[in-house]
């Protein structure tokens, strides 16, 4: 216990020094990829953009950018329009069907849910209204009253009931709406917009060159409308088709400034030549384009789809014809396989398709580094990454075998393990696949060679730089292994399609006479299912085998079923560093603390997790965080669960003063174990204990209530 005397003398060390708060735990940060562009504005020298990972405003005029995600602002991430009504308000509507608004006066955010359950497309703001282009038709909000108005789903004779609308435009008090059933076209002077007879529709058959709308637009009389196989005008009276000059008729986006249109397709922005009835060129290629606007000097601003070449937000100067290229900062992707914090604190992701990249979270901002096949990858697809003894990153690549990073004494080198080490697949020589990697408590590496031709799917690259290996025809399962760990014996445990091996080498790694392959799980012992997804150790020596169709668990010779997870599809499971489980499911996290009993949950309904299908998780055992790897972006949780200090003699706290009336909580970080709390008034009166039981790791928070829970005066 931590005595009187001791806390007190502790306090008064602590207290010297300046102090802030450790990081709250509960507290949720998201990092994603804001690099696909789906919609912009221009507002003040302000670009503003709705992203795959929430909204960014750009200052054009410093270079500056304020990045908004669900832990900062906004209620979700997956942006799919942007808008700015007459009030200076800021309106972005979401995939989910989250509607948020930035007041102009205030600028806080509001979140709206009347549309949760469908996906908004477009906006566009006219007067006090705000019309919503959803997947079931068009939705009138009434922006002063905070309401929707009414919703209209019935589009017309010839367009069936709730089709999606991809693009609302107004022109005076027309409204026109692009389906892929064409266009639906009506007028707020009419007395029902809820009837379909009230919705002139045109399609193909009246002369568009497809019912796939993409844009419309309009000035004065004449109205464009974009497909996905040309552009088309209308003048009132008739339909006509206008494609001279277009290099491509899959046409995206449509634009307007001072009266003349412009049109966008993935590689160009045009210029309507209204003499010559054609489009010309207004910019040289650019690549990659999904939405643009155009400033009063005709310059564009665009943003471009994320792909493998192309990415971010450009500028094209008209005078100069140069392309400037924008990045948002954050993650270089946001489909995560595979996380892993390394000795420094640096977390260290793979990705499905955007290589290596990671992150040092001491440094300020987003510093991001990347590393992809330019770099001496050899693939972008990463499947695991695990830290060796020697702070080495292992990475096990979709392809391309296994890439070893060396960051030593500030210079990274890579190194690559393929062939003849490890063995491609039968159908492809060169397609070396691995799945996983485990380093056991020898610094030995012991690397997934799943469907190797050579049936060596275990391969293993000693401390002594030495191969050994271990096949199929030995007793393996499957050649489809998917996971490793080591529990205390030094027996290896490998999850595949199969079941589960237990291999006992004997700590003899380079004789294979002695090899115990006896030990296996499979249906027949109450497995789940023999295709076995990931497993791990936990400090129990607990074997946790997470299968496609439910979590099992095996101790002291029994196999049990582990059932209260978020899902029976569980993608990864990890053990901290106080021995809770975690379980990334298609459904969210589920935790199990160590009593075995107890289960927390965490999940897009009750948290702020990017995406409900996680794949990865990343402990830093120093600070407790936590993160969290999806198929949409990465979060970080602070949790209590760090590593125990050896003694009392690096403990913080904060914040100082404490004030109760604006401060949440009062936290003591980098505690030892087995410690207790006391907090005394100056006479030496006990007000509130923190029993060691109480501390779940290496950091106390005290809400400033006494043991009764009222506020302390």
């Amino acid at each position: 216990m931590l005595t009187l005397l001791k806390f007190l003398a502790l306090l008064l060390i602590i207290f010297l020094l300046p102090l802030t708060a450790p990081a709250g735990v509960g507290d949720w940060t998201t990092f994603t990829n804001q690099n696909d562009i789906r919609d912009m504005i221009l507002v003040d020298q302000h670009l503003w953009c709705a992203t795959n990972g929430g909204v960014f405003r750009y200052d054009t005029t410093d270079s500056s950018y304020v990045q908004l995600y669900n832990t900062n602002g906004l209620s979700s991430l997956d942006a799919r329009a942007i808008e700015e009504d007459q009030h200076g308000n800021i309106w972005v509507g979401f995939a989910d069907g989250w509607l948020n608004y930035r007041d102009g006066a205030t600028q806080t955010w509001t979140a709206i849910n009347d549309y949760l359950g469908h996906a908004i497309y477009d906006l566009h703001a006219t007067g006090d209204s705000l019309l919503v282009a959803l997947d079931i038709g068009v939705s009138l909000y009434d922006i002063k009253r905070r309401e929707v108005k009414e919703t209209y789903k019935n589009l017309g004779r010839q367009i069936p009931v709730e089709t999606p609308v991809s693009q609302i435009f107004i022109h005076g008090r027309d409204i026109w709406a692009a389906t892929g059933q064409g266009i639906a076209h009506s007028s707020f002077d009419l007395a029902n917009l809820m009837a379909p007879e009230s919705w002139t529709n045109y399609s193909m058959t009246q002369g568009i060159p497809s019912n796939t709308i993409r844009a419309i637009i309009s000035h004065n009389d004449t109205v464009f409308v974009a497909t996905d196989n040309g552009i088309a005008v209308y003048d009132g009276q008739n339909w006509r088709t206008v494609n001279q000059g277009l290099n491509s008729l899959d046409v995206l986006a449509l634009g307007m400034q001072s009266g003349q249109f412009y049109a966008l397709n993935s590689q160009y922005i045009f210029r309507w030549n209204g003499a010559a009835l054609r489009w010309d060129y207004a910019t040289t290629f650019i690549g990659g384009l999904s939405c643009f606007l155009v400033t009063p000097e005709e310059n564009f601003w665009a943003g471009r789809k994320k792909s493998s070449t192309t990415q971010g937000f450009v500028f094209y100067s008209a005078s100069s014809q140069q392309v400037r290229e924008f990045f948002a900062p954050g993650p270089p992707g946001n489909e995560i396989t595979c996380l892993a914090v390394d000795h420094n604190g640096v977390l260290w992701c793979g990705s499905m398709n955007d290589g290596v990249f990671f992150y040092d979270v001491k440094t300020a901002g987003q510093n991001w580094q990347h590393l992809t096949r330019q770099d001496g990858l050899p693939t972008n697809r990463i499947e695991s990454v695990t830290i060796d003894n020697q702070n080495r990153k292992w990475f096990g690549t979709v392809g391309g075998g296994v890439a070893l990073i060396d960051d030593a004494d500030n210079q990274l080198n890579i190194s690559l393990f393929y062939k003849p080490e490890l063995s491609g697949i039968s159908s492809d020589p060169n397609y070396v696949l691995i799945t996983d990697i485990g380093i056991d408590r020898f610094n030995n590496a012991w690397i997934l060679n799943m469907s190797a031709a050579n049936n060596n799917v275990i391969a293993v690259y000693s401390n002594l730089r030495k191969w050994q290996y271990f096949a199929l025809q030995q007793g393996i399962l499957s050649q489809y292994v998917r996971a490793i760990d080591f529990d205390q014996y030094d027996r290896v445990w490998i999850g595949s399609d199969g079941g589960v091996n237990v291999i006992d080498y004997n700590n003899t790694l380079m004789d294979k006479s002695d090899d115990d392959y006896s030990g296996t799980l499979t249906t027949v012992d109450g497995l789940e299912s023999n295709k076995v997804k990931d497993l791990a150790i936990d400090l129990d020596n607990i074997a946790w085998i997470g299968t496609e169709l439910g979590l099992n668990y095996w101790n002291r010779g029994n196999l049990y079923y582990q059932g209260g997870l978020l899902s029976n599809t569980v993608n990864k499971i990890e053990v901290d560093v106080r021995n809770n489980k975690w379980f990334g499911t298609t459904a969210g996290v589920s935790v199990l603390e160590p009593d075995g009993v107890t289960l927390i949950h965490y999940n897009t309904d009750n948290s702020p997790i990017v995406s409900d299908n996680v794949t990865a998780f990343g402990f830093d055992q120093e600070t407790g965080r936590v993160y969290i790897g999806t198929t949409k972006g990465l979060s970080c949780l602070q949790t209590p669960y760090s590593r125990p200090r050896e003694d009392l003699t690096q403990v913080k706290a904060g914040p100082n003063p404490f004030i109760l009336s604006r401060d949440s909580y009062f936290a003591i970080s980098n505690l030892s174990d087995d410690v207790s709390i006391k907090f005394l008034t100056e006479n030496g009166m006990v007000v509130r204990q923190i029993s060691k039981q109480e501390i779940l790791g290496s950091q106390a928070i005290w809400d400033g209530r006494n043991d009764a829970g009222h506020p302390v005066a």
